[in-house]
């Protein structure tokens, strides 16, 4: 079976899309979760994401410039070549 390659766009509820990456990879689908909002959860479930998505091979990355410091930074061109990357 050959891996799919999955995109999964935070663009308003961060909790959820990090569920569902980490959810995704469950199937042997390469992941990449890009936060697109700056709403995040609280710390401590936060922290309790982090740990899944690092389990499940997942490195977080953003486009809201305020989380850059948290997160791998994604420009405009990056974002664009992630969505076409996606299959």
């Amino acid at each position: 079976m050959s891996s799919t390659s999955v995109l999964v766009l935070a663009l308003s509820d961060a909790h959820e899309a990090k569920r569902v990456a980490a959810g995704i990879t469950i199937m042997g689908h390469a992941v990449r979760l890009i936060i697109m909002t700056p709403n995040l959860p609280d710390p401590v479930e936060a922290a309790v994401q982090y740990r899944n998505l690092k389990l499940a091979g997942i490195t977080p990355e953003t486009t809201v410039p305020e989380l850059a410091d948290r997160m791998v930074p994604v420009d405009g061109a990056g974002l664009a070549a992630a969505i076409a990357e996606a299959t």
